[in-house]
This record gives structure tokens, C-alpha cells and sequence, in this order.
């Protein structure tokens, strides 16, 4: 895709080009609506309801908003073939798909941030601006279970070894975790006590020698439990 390239310094011009690819109309129209606000830097130059559909075109955007859709595994070898052979193209992923596994083949196949759809369109702004800027976005608490994918592919994170067993209770506390929810609001949610919610991590994290929870995150990724 000879189109999508960035040679340039964002820094030298005035504007951030963007790309979209993705399936749903209401996204395309929030952020031409985003886009148009004084406030913003941005330009669309590219739209798209796929990333395959993107490779047709011969605009040049900064960065491309992609949805990775249905055929996630099709996405994943798009963006690996894609940052192989335009390794200054960036990619933020817009999604609802919030499980940590898919998050994480993301960031493994190369794409530099990760925003769900369930955020407001002041975020993805935000994430757009730091992508350009930095390199890398990813919200909140993920970024620091994902920082090592983003930045790098570093083989220097820990390795677990054994078989981890994890009750049904504690995969539902993860997951209420990922949502961002606290201990009393995912208390609140079960109709547990903060102090079970409490030794539940604290369980997980002797399970998996974890000094922090986003240990117990990291081990129930590299095993695909969720």
C-alpha cells in the first residue's frame, strides 16, 4: 500500500491526516464531526469500512483509526504486513472488542494504541495527539500491563511457568477490573464485601507470584484464560 506513508515530521505541518477504516457509518461521522471542531488539528484524507478495503486508496494519512472488525485474524496479518512495510504508519485501534487477549495480539502485531468505542470522542482525540506525538497510547490501567508490546518487543518480561487454577469468581472479578470498576463498585456489583474483593486479588497474586495485580493480568494473557 504505497499510499499509506508518512516521511515527514507531523511537527513541520499544520495539520494531522487521518485514515479511517471502519465498517460503522456513525463512527465516520463523529469524527468528521470531531475533526471540524476549531480546536482539533485534524483532516480526514482517507475513509474506509476495512483495512483491506483502506489499501485502494492513495491518500497519506498520520495515522489510521481501525476497527479490526469481525476477522480479527485477518486484521492482526493486515497490521503486521503493513507495519513490516511501512514501519512510520500508526495505527490506533477504535474497537468494542475489549477482551485483553485481542488487545494484546494487537499490540504484538504492531499497532501503537488502543481505544474502545465505548469511550468519548474527547478520548480519541486524546489518543490521537499522543500517538502522533509519542508513539503510543492505551488507556488508564492498560498501559501499564501493555507498555512492554507497545514500546517494544521485548522478550524481557517475566515468563510464568505451571498450571494456575482460577475459580469462576476470580475471573469475574478480572474482568469487572478491566472495566475500570473499583474494589467497592465491583463489590457493589456482586454482592461481595471490599475485603473478599481484596483477598481475591491478593489470592491471585500469590497464585501467580505476582507483586502487583497487573501480574495476575499478564499470566491470565500469556495462558489465554481470557
Amino acid at each position: 500500500m504505497a499510499g499509506i506513508v508518512n516521511t515527514f515530521l507531523v511537527s513541520d505541518r499544520d495539520r494531522i491526516k487521518i485514515g479511517i477504516c471502519d465498517a460503522h457509518q456513525f463512527v465516520h461521522d463523529a469524527l468528521k464531526s470531531l475533526c471540524a471542531h476549531p480546536a482539533n488539528r485534524f483532516e480526514i484524507v482517507l475513509t474506509a469500512c476495512s483495512a483491506l478495503e483502506a489499501e485502494n486508496e492513495i491518500s497519506t494519512p498520520d495515522i489510521l483509526v481501525l476497527d479490526p472488525g469481525d476477522d480479527v485474524s485477518q486484521t492482526l496479518k493486515w497490521i503486521t504486513r503493513m507495519k513490516s512495510e511501512q514501519p512510520a504508519l500508526r495505527i490506533l485501534i477504535f474497537s468494542g472488542h475489549c477482551s485483553l487477549r485481542l488487545i494484546a495480539d494487537m499490540f504484538e502485531a504492531g499497532a501503537n494504541g488502543y481505544v474502545q468505542k465505548s469511550e468519548s470522542f474527547e478520548k480519541l482525540s486524546e489518543a490521537i495527539n499522543l500517538v502522533i506525538t509519542e508513539g503510543h497510547f492505551c488507556h488508564h490501567d492498560l498501559s501499564k500491563l501493555f507498555s512492554p508490546r507497545v514500546n517494544s518487543k521485548s522478550s524481557s518480561r517475566k515468563k510464568f511457568t505451571g498450571n494456575v487454577q482460577f475459580s469462576k469468581r476470580e475471573i469475574e472479578i478480572v474482568r469487572l477490573t478491566m472495566e475500570q470498576l473499583t474494589n467497592l463498585e465491583i463489590a457493589e456489583r456482586l454482592s461481595l464485601s471490599i475485603k473478599t474483593i481484596e483477598k481475591n486479588k491478593s489470592n491471585m497474586m500469590l497464585k501467580t507470584d505476582s507483586k502487583k495485580f497487573f501480574g495476575v493480568l499478564d499470566y491470565l494473557i500469556q495462558n489465554d484464560i481470557i
